[in-house]
């Protein structure tokens, strides 16, 4: 990549883990810097065992929900078209990685889903 960025699969060196949502409590990695929507604001019933393996495992989490400006009005959030965009990429981006493998496969052709900012 231009800015000196490396993708791979092995995210063992890697020094921030960015994701859309929770990932699994069995592939949190010790001692690295997580950055996804959590909720852990609200206290979620379900999350609350995720928590406790981060914790466990000092894990720095950065949760998206709680990014905030000056005067304190939210900087990340999503609206209800959310999911479908994030399905969307998700196909593309098996598309594009079955492709990389030599495999032609119909997400091939999906078209990555993205929207100007109108700021």
């Amino acid at each position: 990549m231009k800015a000196g960025g490396i993708i791979q699969e092995d995210i063992q060196e890697a020094s921030l883990i960015v994701g859309v949502t929770r990932p699994p409590e069995e592939k949190l990695l010790p001692k690295k810097t997580y950055a996804f929507f959590f909720h852990t604001i609200k206290a979620q019933e379900s999350n609350m065992s995720l928590l406790d393996e981060i914790l466990k495992m000092e894990i720095r989490l950065i949760d998206y929900e709680n990014m905030v400006d000056h005067r304190g009005v939210r900087v990340v959030a999503f609206g209800k078209w959310a999911g479908v965009a994030g399905m969307i990429n998700m196909l593309h981006g098996l598309g594009q990685r079955f492709l990389a493998l030599g495999h032609h496969t119909p997400f091939m052709v999906i078209i990555k889903y993205h929207r100007e900012s109108l700021h």
